[in-house]
């Protein structure tokens, strides 16, 4: 959840929406990534260093994606509070997705899970989506833009390079790829201090920090058409990748 604006705002006409695309500095935005947790490859909801409760009935399951770019049927399995991807060498690659719900801003700056009807003197409300693109083998097809309202795509697979090399990108917005939005290249770590920015065509290029776990993030957010139950539609998206140590 948006809890803090950014000081300027950008704008953008994708697809025929107006997209207002928040300074990643200073907003405090919650996303999802894949990530190991006790030798197993889980989904997290964080913000930064945070690791928070996941929700089970806010999550919305993950597609697979094998080395070719095929779409594969995956059960993700639910415990110890996380998301667990099966063991498959076959998956190169995951898309989740998880709805946080309606928030809403109450009088005295606070935020509830609740859409605005439901807050009294609500100032404010939102519909927050989030997002995960998740590379899991040097084997996934890069470039393959997987049709999310908000992703991250690599267009070279980040496992086959390594910590210190550049790593093109390209963000899509509603179908379309994404100018003028800005991506943190760290979001877990250092996300204030490592940000860049798309060109016209929606691309850019970071430079991989971590030899291990990396997750790049970006986000929008667009006026809703009914505005009864929140303002805004905002989508919080992340790429994530990690380089695991031989065993």
């Amino acid at each position: 959840m948006l809890t803090k604006f950014s000081r300027h705002t950008l704008t953008l006409l994708c697809s025929g929406v107006l997209l207002t695309i928040s300074t990643l500095q200073a907003v405090h935005a919650h996303g999802i990534y894949a990530a190991q947790r006790q030798s197993e490859m889980v989904f997290v909801y964080g913000h930064g260093p945070s690791d928070e409760t996941f929700d089970a009935e806010k999550y919305q399951g993950a597609v697979a994606y094998d080395k070719d770019g095929k779409k594969t049927e995956i059960t993700t399995e639910y415990k110890h509070g996380y998301p667990v991807l099966p063991k498959d060498e076959n998956i190169a690659l995951v898309a989740a997705s998880y709805d946080n719900g309606f928030w809403s801003e109450k009088p005295d700056g606070e935020w509830e899970n609740l859409p605005k009807p439901e807050v009294e003197g609500a100032k404010q409300g939102g519909h927050y989506m989030k997002y995960s693109t998740s590379i899991m083998s040097a084997d996934a097809k890069a470039g393959t833009v997987l049709g999310l309202p908000l992703e991250i795509v690599p267009l070279k697979n980040p496992l086959t390079l390594k910590q210190g090399d550049t790593l093109p990108i390209q963000v899509y917005a509603n179908g379309k790829p994404a100018a003028d939005v800005e991506v943190a290249s760290e979001f877990v770590t250092d996300r204030e201090n490592n940000v860049v920015k798309t060109d016209k065509d929606g691309k850019a290029e970071i430079t991989i920090r971590n030899n291990g776990l990396n997750v790049l993030a970006t986000e929008t957010s667009e006026p809703m058409k009914d505005t009864t139950k929140a303002d805004k539609l905002a989508k919080f998206a992340t790429l994530s990748f990690t380089f695991l140590a031989d065993h």
